[in-house]
């Protein structure tokens, strides 16, 4: 036996079978190509759709920095102490007038306000009560106890 085979065609239906199926593979694989052509394309706009957003996310990034930086040489530069706080009470920011006055380091960033600042007089004003509930006060004294031994009246 011979590595060649052949296939011996008996009829002519035979090959109307054949051309039929042959036909409706052709039809397949045309309509895949399209859609792989669709894909392809929706890609390439998807890509450049992502592209541009990216570009977009940098340049706000590059901004956002920029506004962050100025601030942060705003606060540090200020000569009355500041300590930021999030909703949730946590501080954010201990400037170096605020870490001089209190006699705390940068490292109480992150801690919570409340257990850092021991409010001696509890009167309506307060900060975090203005993150949470909206209500604003403008210049009341707080006595506090820094929790180091110092006892402070501050005007917030």
């Amino acid at each position: 036996m011979d590595d060649k085979q052949t296939v011996d065609i008996e009829s002519a239906d035979d090959i109307a079978q054949f051309t039929e199926r042959y036909a409706s593979f052709s039809k397949i694989i045309n309509k895949m190509q399209r859609q792989y052509l669709t894909l392809k394309d929706n890609l390439a706009e998807q890509s450049a759709e992502l592209q541009s957003v990216n570009e977009t996310l940098q340049a706000l990034n590059a901004e956002n920095r920029t506004v962050t930086e100025f601030l942060n040489g705003i606060l540090t530069s200020l000569s009355s102490g500041l300590i930021a706080v999030d909703p949730d009470g946590k501080i954010t920011h201990v400037n170096p007038a605020a870490e001089r006055i209190l006699g705390v380091s940068a490292d109480t960033v992150g801690d919570s306000y409340n257990e850092f600042m021991h409010i001696l007089d509890h009167n309506e004003v307060s900060a975090i009560g203005t993150l949470r509930f909206g209500t604003p006060f403008n210049n009341a004294e707080k006595r506090v106890d820094t929790g180091y031994g110092t006892v402070l009246t501050l005007s917030v």
